[in-house]
């Protein structure tokens, strides 16, 4: 189906059992352009907000029950801000920091039952300084250190 509002922009809307979303033509190209969703067997297993071709919003991908999977920012096409997974009965799983579309700055994951299980620091997605693992009862249980997204020296355990 195509479209023509008055400022004289062309939309159509593509609709497959794998994809829909509605289209713009600039310069000649059709870009995503809206809402756009990704779907398997008539479910919705992902939507984005498109600007002219570009993911612009938070991107929402569902487990198969229906439940959030992902939450994953972006601007410009490019992740950006704080991408977070869940599992598949809701809990946190990881939360990772982005920026420009790299790993930067913290990186958390979590035990199911809410705690941190580890923490680990990331400069233009290479690993930086710390990373810190926790038992499920929150007891720091090891280190490590990293320079550049290198190990230095031993795992240190901590009993």
């Amino acid at each position: 189906m195509l479209l023509t509002d008055k400022s004289g922009n062309n939309f159509k809307i593509k609709k497959t059992d794998y994809s829909r979303g509605l289209y713009i033509k600039n310069n000649g190209k059709w870009l995503k352009h809206g809402i756009y969703y990704n779907m398997s067997n008539k479910k919705i297993t992902s939507k984005i907000v498109y600007s002219y071709g570009k993911r612009n919003g938070v991107k929402v991908s569902y487990h198969s029950n229906g439940k959030i999977k992902f939450l994953t920012p972006y601007v410009d096409d490019k992740r950006h801000g704080t991408k977070i997974h869940y599992r598949d009965d809701g809990t946190k799983e990881e939360e990772t920091k982005y920026v420009n579309n790299l790993r930067h700055d913290e990186r958390i994951s979590y035990h199911t039952n809410g705690k941190v299980n580890f923490t680990v620091n990331f400069v233009n997605n290479e690993r930086q300084g710390e990373r810190l693992q926790y038992n499920d009862e929150g007891k720091l249980i090891s280190r490590d250190v990293y320079k550049d997204g290198e190990k230095v020296g031993k795992t240190k355990w901590f009993y």
